[in-house]
């Protein structure tokens, strides 16, 4: 399958959870480990075989199956709602609230980190009837308006092609899937991943690697650089499967990779959306691909 079709199918990993492959089972207890997908709004958050990453580094399951039951972590699943977790030590209480933000004399002058790739319900409406004129005609759009373009460097070679894909695109790939199959992407479904998508600030990046071997894209590392700050994806997925053989195998690329970048600034809050930054994908040490980024230029 032609990776730009795989990339629609794959859409946005709004779950920003690393694909780990882990099927474990814990042999004294009969524990299954991450064999459930999880869906919220009709929106896939976490695959059969997703974990996810603590702040310190270490990887966790993302379910828990035992004796019929799946337990999910409360703190992930509560931040996936919009929910933050507090922990009352004295009375061992474990509180779920929706998130109060305080004003800081920062953000009464700025509005640089609101999320520039909001929509309004027209443009919801717009992005559906666009998608309804097939998938050929949205890569095309998307080549057009949404592909970055690399500073030159001879490791461009490891890159075929990259799109940044904001939700407004997304919903015009989705709306563009359905249509394929004589179906309708509803304004409802949209309006719930454009909603998450507010609530995370998320957007992701869709690149498709060249690769020599089967895994040689397993080392890359991607980073969204913006002055001096350097902001990590909360996912990379795509980088922990085995690359697809191409035709010009033994020949390079003999494998290409399809890799969905994403980043949360909910998460992060460090992306100023006013600001340029540049997208570097790292290939190994002191080989790199940079794209420059206005993100003002895309809907």
């Amino acid at each position: 399958m032609n990776k730009r079709l795989q990339g629609f199918i794959i859409g946005f990993i709004i779950a920003f959870i690393l694909l780990l492959n882990l099927n474990v089972f814990a042999e004294s207890i009969n524990v299954l480990f991450n064999v459930v997908n999880i869906k919220i709004n009709g929106t896939q958050v976490a695959k059969i075989g997703d974990s996810y990453t603590l702040s310190n580094g270490e990887k966790v399951p993302f379910s828990i199956s035992y004796k019929g039951t799946t337990y999910l972590p409360m703190r992930k699943l509560a931040e996936l709602l919009g929910k933050e977790v507090t922990w009352d030590d004295k009375t061992k209480t474990a509180n779920i609230n929706d998130k109060t933000k305080q004003p800081t004399e920062e953000s009464k002058t700025s509005t640089s980190t609101e999320y520039i790739f909001d929509l309004t319900d027209d443009e919801i409406k717009e992005a559906i009837e666009l998608g309804k004129k097939g998938v050929n005609y949205i890569l095309n759009y998307e080549d057009e308006k949404y592909k970055l373009i690399p500073n030159q460097s001879v490791y461009n070679i490891f890159i075929d092609e990259l799109h940044i894909i904001t939700p407004y695109l997304h919903i015009m790939r989705n709306s563009a899937m359905k249509a394929y199959k004589y179906e309708t992407y509803s304004f409802d479904d949209a309006k719930s991943y454009l909603n998450l998508c507010r609530e995370l600030q998320g957007f992701y990046f869709d690149m498709v690697y060249n690769c020599s071997k089967i895994d040689s894209h397993k080392n890359l590392n991607i980073v969204l650089k913006q002055g001096d700050k350097i902001i990590k994806p909360f996912a990379i997925n795509g980088r922990d499967t085995l690359a697809d053989m191409t035709d010009n195998w033994p020949d390079f690329p003999a494998y290409q990779a399809l890799l969905s970048i994403t980043f949360s600034n909910e998460l992060s809050k460090e992306i100023d959306f006013s600001k340029k930054a540049q997208l570097i994908v790292i290939h190994a040490p002191e080989m790199e691909s940079v794209f420059e980024i206005d993100f003002s230029k895309y809907k």
